[in-house]
């Protein structure tokens, strides 16, 4: 339950990020525009660049593998979904979950 709080609140500032965005390997945090910076004024709202959570392929693994585990249940696998949703915005990691993804399907099969 500890870890999954760790993870949970690592990948936190990512679940702002829009679905379709990807946070390039050339960038250290998701940079705020200045026209979404004054929109969010407007709204009492304070912008953040949003750091980069990059994962090694053996921390992604584990991430992974508990899918696999019969201690998965529907609460466990929402948490690592939406976890393994927030990591994949960062590029480096897209790749990797994505390989990973598949060895599970195929495992599951």
């Amino acid at each position: 339950e500890l870890l999954t709080s760790v993870v949970s609140l690592v990948t936190a500032p990512l679940e702002s990020l829009p679905d379709d965005f990807n946070l390039s390997p050339d960038s250290s945090a998701a940079i705020v525009s200045k026209e979404t910076r004054e929109k969010d004024a407007e709204k009492g709202v304070i912008s953040l660049p949003v750091p980069r959570v990059l994962l090694r392929r053996e921390s992604l693994g584990y991430i992974c593998d508990v899918l696999l585990s019969d201690l998965c249940n529907k609460s466990v696998f929402v948490f690592v979904t939406s976890t393994i949703a927030r990591l994949a915005k960062v590029y480096e990691n897209s790749s990797v979950l994505l390989e990973l993804l598949c060895d599970v399907v195929v495992d599951l099969s």
